[in-house]
């Protein structure tokens, strides 16, 4: 990963209180203007300072748009911007009710229908059917995602209003127990209510408290990014500036090195240096140049201007009888322009560093021709097991910011529930789920038929062994097969002669034998 320096500063509180801001840029207080994007520019020089990532966060913002211009990282972004908020067909929300205990049965019915209907107004209040993803995948873009929360007269909940992440200046942090207190906004914010400017009166920023603001962003306690997310471009930027050159000086190449070139051979004779050399340029201009007939103020004459198709014409040059003079020899176009391996790979590598498999980015073959997996089998099946981890990561990330809106929803409604009795989540995502489990059950089942045709092995010993089932499923499995069955106690069966079809005894069955024997289910 590319270092980072200089993420913030950590300056004197805007208005003395007993904390710190966490600042980009000067000093509030000073306000001193540096122009963000001729640093940027001025680091474009050599391809060092090109590729090299920076610690501004407002540059950096510049460079996560750059990249998300990019058609495969734009992609990517959406991609698990889908994966993180898929729609519960149940109920087409993205969010679903997670009860502590496990089992929504021991929870009271009403209580379960309250959150349900609950969940629903909420989302629809705050429209989150339409502006959910476009939040999520502003988070995975910047690291963070802002709004604030204005209430309007005469409505109980307040409205979300989005703030540009660039009118985010700063975060004050409380030095004794490092949580935010609030946050610096920029007073020409659109999001900011006229009485919210009206308070900062000739000030260029506005203090924002926590409970004001609702704060959606990617920030591990690990990283070094605090009070702010980190993007999931972060890591793949410096691949990413690799491959663009790269692209770039490929069309080059290609643009310069793809048309044909000519060699003129011209014979000078046995010419002197000085006439060789200009009658080389008489040649060079009778070829390239063409002759215009012109009438300036009356006097007729004739100039030469530059022929840009002189390539495309016909040439002579005089030979003489015994078969010597100058000859036109064509150079060969630049060559290997098909080679696209260099690209193939920074585009790899991209793709790793994104945690996007392979399969989600192309369509229907990969880079060297090979046919692609439909990610349930090999190779393909490990990175999407993979990809949906990342992508739950990323949800448990968020899932506190959204269950604390809700429960702060419940208590303005004045619902009574016990809020430590649940938490919303994001539902997991959907498609690789199935597949897993569909791919896992056929392998298991297929060693299971295997070692049934075992005559000396118990199938109950079989189903624990290679079906992976506990004693309790298999005992489960044994009453639902005797409901089925209408086993109810040991029964006997007439032994027969398969000669003469004579009765020669019998033989009883218990309810273990009838419902493992395949012979005892004969007639």
């Amino acid at each position: 990963m590319a270092k980072t320096t200089d993420y913030y500063k950590i300056v004197p509180s805007y208005r003395g209180g007993a904390g710190r801001l966490y600042q980009i840029g000067n000093d509030i207080k000073t306000r001193n203007t540096i122009d963000m994007y001729s640093v940027a520019s001025s680091q474009t020089q050599t391809l060092r300072n090109t590729v090299k990532f920076t610690g501004n966060r407002m540059v950096r913002y510049t460079l996560y748009e750059q990249m998300d211009r990019d058609i495969d990282v734009g992609r990517a972004l959406d991609t698990i911007a889908d994966e993180m908020t898929p729609i519960n067909p149940d109920n087409n929300l993205p969010f679903d009710v997670h009860y502590n205990n496990d089992i929504d049965d021991e929870v009271d019915e009403s209580t379960v229908v309250t959150l349900r209907a609950a969940l629903l107004r909420w989302s629809r209040i705050h429209k989150l059917d339409n502006r959910l993803w476009a939040i999520v995948r502003q988070v995975l873009k910047y690291g963070d995602c802002f709004f604030i929360k204005v209430k309007v007269d005469g409505e109980l909940h307040p409205k979300w209003r989005f703030v540009n992440i660039r009118d985010v200046l700063g975060i004050g942090v409380n030095n004794n127990t490092n949580e935010i207190v609030y946050y610096q906004i920029k007073t020409t914010s659109r999001a900011l209510t006229k009485t919210q400017k009206d308070e900062a009166a000739n000030s260029k920023v506005v203090n924002i408290k926590k409970d004001d603001i609702l704060h959606f962003s990617l920030f591990d306690e690990t990283k070094e990014t605090f009070p702010f997310g980190e993007s999931v471009l972060a890591n793949s930027y410096r691949t990413f500036k690799q491959m663009e050159l790269l692209e770039d000086s490929l069309i080059i190449y290609r643009i310069v090195r793809a048309p044909e070139r000519r060699v003129f051979y011209v014979d000078t004779g046995k010419m002197s240096p000085a006439k060789s050399h200009k009658y080389l340029e008489k040649v060079k201009n009778d070829v390239r140049q063409r002759r215009i007939p012109v009438n300036r103020n009356g006097v007729k004459s004739v100039d030469s201007t530059y022929n840009p198709e002189s390539m495309l014409e016909d040439i002579f040059l005089a030979q003489p009888a015994d078969g010597r003079g100058s000859r036109i020899e064509t150079l060969a176009s630049g060559g290997n322009l098909g080679e696209m391996d260099d690209i193939y790979y920074f585009q790899d590598k991209l793709f790793r560093g994104l945690k996007i498999p392979v399969s989600y980015m192309v369509n229907t073959q990969d880079n060297q021709g090979a046919q692609i997996a439909d990610g349930r089998v090999g190779t393909a099946y490990i990175q999407e097991l993979r990809f949906v981890r990342f992508t739950m990561r990323l949800q448990e990330l968020l899932d506190g910011t959204f269950d604390a809106e809700f429960k702060q929803f419940l208590e303005e409604e004045k619902i009574n529930v016990d809020f430590g009795e649940f938490t919303i989540k994001f539902n997991e995502p959907e498609n690789f789920a199935i597949y897993r489990e569909l791919e896992l059950a056929g392998d298991l089942l297929n060693t299971f038929q295997s070692a049934n045709d075992i005559p000396f092995m118990s199938k109950r010993w079989a189903l624990m062994k290679y079906m992976n089932w506990s004693e309790e499923d298999i005992q489960t499995n044994e009453a639902l097969l005797k409901q089925e069955r209408g086993i109810k106690g040991t029964v006997k069966k007439d032994v027969t002669n398969p000669d003469t079809g004579e009765v020669t005894g019998s033989e009883e069955f218990d309810e273990m034998r009838q419902i493992y024997d395949p012979s005892a289910n004969q007639e």
